[in-house]
């Protein structure tokens, strides 16, 4: 009989934090699917952790990249579970620049699909 996995060894959510709105977007190694899993208004960092905590404990992936402006990202690391921390496979700090979470978004797919081995950091 064979085995079904209590979670999926190879997927990745990004979380893409800007100004106004959060999107969390899953991608699938595998067969590199690519799809907005949630996006938040105006969320606090409790929120974005408690989705992330949710997606974690419930296996929905195994690996984060986070995007945010620095300051944000320095706050979401600062308060990440262990659990969580360790699903962390890249965080990238926005910087000086400010990109709408959609341009964020289409940067990823235009990487994503120039990649041929599996995205990892």
């Amino acid at each position: 009989m064979a085995r079904t996995p209590s979670r999926p060894a190879a997927t990745t959510w990004m979380l893409v934090v800007d100004t106004h709105r959060t999107k969390i977007l899953a991608m699938d190694l595998a067969t590199r699917a690519f799809r907005a899993h949630a996006t938040l208004s105006e969320p606090s960092d409790r929120e974005i952790l408690d989705v992330l905590e949710q997606g974690r404990t419930s296996g929905a992936f195994s690996r984060l990249v986070v995007v945010a402006p620095a300051a944000r990202l320095e706050a979401l690391s600062a308060s990440m579970s262990s659990g969580l921390r360790a699903t962390l496979s890249m965080q990238c700090a926005r910087g000086e620049f400010e990109l709408p979470a959609d341009e964020v978004e289409a940067r990823f797919r235009r990487l994503r699909s120039s990649l041929s081995l599996p995205f990892v950091a």
